[in-house]
């Protein structure tokens, strides 16, 4: 009984912080690449044209930039080619990852979320 509750306890916790680890990679790299620049949040937000609480919700992974608002955030941050396709290909990740796909795709969430019923169904605690 006490090895299952762990076990659950244990798998909620990784499925929380895995759903957080792609929306963490978005803002990390926004944050690395402003602070490189030595601007903060407020500058940034202000030369592109955006509230400086936005660009803190997009750093801590809260919020997914659009990207009408990446392509403004790059000319800010003087960001390549290459270093915006990156940003865009997360971005696309987080997307993609922010919301459980309900019609039982082939989202990765949606499996992990499957698995954990399964076994509480084959398993129930009592």
């Amino acid at each position: 009984m006490i090895v299952k509750g762990v076990f659950y306890s244990l798998l909620t916790v990784c499925t929380q912080i895995w759903y957080k680890v792609i929306e963490m990679s978005l803002g990390s790299l926004l944050k690395h690449k402003r602070e490189s620049l030595g601007m903060t949040v407020r500058q940034v937000g202000k030369e592109a044209g955006i509230s400086y609480s936005l660009v803190s919700k997009f750093e801590k992974g809260s919020r997914i930039p659009t990207l009408v608002i990446l392509q403004k955030i790059q000319g800010v941050l003087d960001m390549n080619d290459r270093e915006f396709q990156e940003l865009i290909q997360i971005r696309n990740k987080s997307e993609s990852s922010s919301s459980v796909n309900r019609k039982g795709g082939g989202d990765i969430q949606w499996k992990v979320i499957e698995a954990v019923r399964e076994f509480k169904s084959i398993y129930p605690i009592m």
